[in-house]
C-alpha cells in the first residue's frame, strides 16, 4: 500500500509546532498557509488542523497522536484513521502554492448567480437538469433540484452551471 493523506486536529495555536514535530519524525505533512483575501497577510487556512501522509499498514502512524502540538488523528473507524479522498490535499497544495487561496476570477464567475436564480447543470451526472441557486461562496454554488420527484441539494463549481435565459 502507498501513503495516503489524513487529517489531524492540533492543539489551539500549535499548528506550526505540530508541523515541525511531524517533520522531525519523518512524516510528510501539509499545513496550508496563504492569503485568504487580496491584501491580507498569509495565515493558516484551516486553524487547528494539519494534514499528514503515511501508509497505515507500514508507518508508525499511532505516534502522530503523541506528537507535540497534535491533538488526534480523525476520524477513526475501528481504531484506524480514515484517509482523505484522493486528490483532496493535492488540490489544496496547488491552490496555496502561489501563496494565495482566493481566486478572483472564480469569485466573479460565482457572482453571476444569485439566490433564487434558475440554472442548468452543464456537466456531471445531472447535466441538463434545471435547479435553483440556494447560495454561492467562492466558486462553489449550492443548488436545489428535483431528482425522481424528490427535492435534493447539489453542490457544484460555478463553471458547471449556465443561467436559464429569462424571457421578458
Amino acid at each position: 500500500m502507498t501513503a495516503r493523506w489524513y487529517v489531524a486536529t492540533t492543539k489551539p495555536g500549535l499548528e506550526k509546532v505540530a508541523s515541525e514535530n511531524l517533520r522531525r519524525q519523518s512524516f510528510d505533512e501539509f499545513l496550508p498557509i496563504a492569503r485568504l483575501r487580496p491584501g491580507e497577510s498569509p495565515r493558516i487556512v484551516f486553524r487547528n488542523y494539519i494534514f499528514v501522509a503515511f501508509d497505515v499498514d507500514r508507518d508508525p502512524w499511532r505516534s502522530v497522536n503523541g506528537t507535540r502540538g497534535v491533538q488526534k488523528l480523525m476520524p477513526l473507524l475501528c481504531e484506524r484513521p480514515l484517509p482523505l479522498p484522493y486528490g483532496c490535499v493535492e488540490y489544496l497544495q496547488e491552490r496555496t502554492s502561489t501563496g494565495k487561496f482566493y481566486d478572483k476570477d472564480l469569485d466573479e464567475l460565482a457572482a453571476r448567480f444569485a439566490a433564487g436564480d434558475s440554472v442548468v447543470m452543464t456537466s456531471g451526472l445531472l447535466a441538463g437538469h434545471q435547479a435553483a441557486v440556494e447560495w454561492h461562496r467562492g466558486d462553489v454554488v449550492k443548488l436545489k433540484t428535483l431528482v425522481f420527484g424528490r427535492e435534493v441539494d447539489v453542490t457544484l463549481k460555478a463553471d458547471q452551471l449556465s443561467r436559464v435565459p429569462t424571457h421578458d
